[in-house]
C-alpha cells in the first residue's frame, strides 16, 4: 500500500476530513486532495508529520514493507480475530435494503484496505 493510501486510510479511520488534515499538515485542502489521490506525492516530512498526528510510527507510512510486521504477533493475532468477527457480522447483513447495502460496501472496502496493510499476510473474505 502506498503512502497516500495509508494516510487516507488513517484519516478515514480517525474521522478526519481532508480539510482538517490539510490544516494539520500546513497545506490547502486542494493540495492535500491531490496528494491523497496520488496526483502529487507526499513529501517525507509530510509523512512524518502525519505519523505524529495519527500516533503511528513513521516507518508505518514511509516503508513499503509489510505493515503488520511492525506490530507484535499478539497484536496481529488480535487484528486477525477482529477482522474475522467483522466479516461474520457483514455476512449476517446480507439481503438488506439498498441504503444498508451501501454501508456494507463501504465497510467491505475499509476491510480490504486494512487487510492490504498486511502485504503478504493472507486473509480470506467470507463474503459471497
Amino acid at each position: 500500500m502506498n503512502k497516500a493510501r495509508k494516510i487516507k486510510l488513517l484519516r478515514e479511520l480517525n474521522n478526519f476530513t481532508q480539510e482538517h488534515l490539510a490544516q494539520e499538515l500546513a497545506m490547502s485542502q486542494s493540495t492535500y486532495s491531490k496528494k491523497e489521490n496520488g496526483s502529487i506525492k507526499f513529501e517525507e516530512i509530510e509523512c512524518i508529520r502525519a505519523a505524529k498526528i495519527f500516533n503511528v510510527c513513521e516507518s508505518f507510512i514511509l516503508d513499503d514493507k509489510n505493515a503488520l510486521s511492525l506490530f507484535p504477533e499478539s497484536i496481529v493475532a488480535q487484528f486477525r480475530l477482529e477482522i474475522s468477527e467483522l466479516e461474520i457480522k457483514l455476512r449476517s447483513l446480507q439481503g438488506v435494503n439498498q441504503m444498508q447495502q451501501k454501508i456494507i460496501n463501504q465497510l467491505t472496502s475499509y476491510l480490504e484496505d486494512i487487510k492490504n496493510l498486511g502485504g503478504g499476510i493472507e486473509f480470506t473474505l467470507l463474503l459471497n
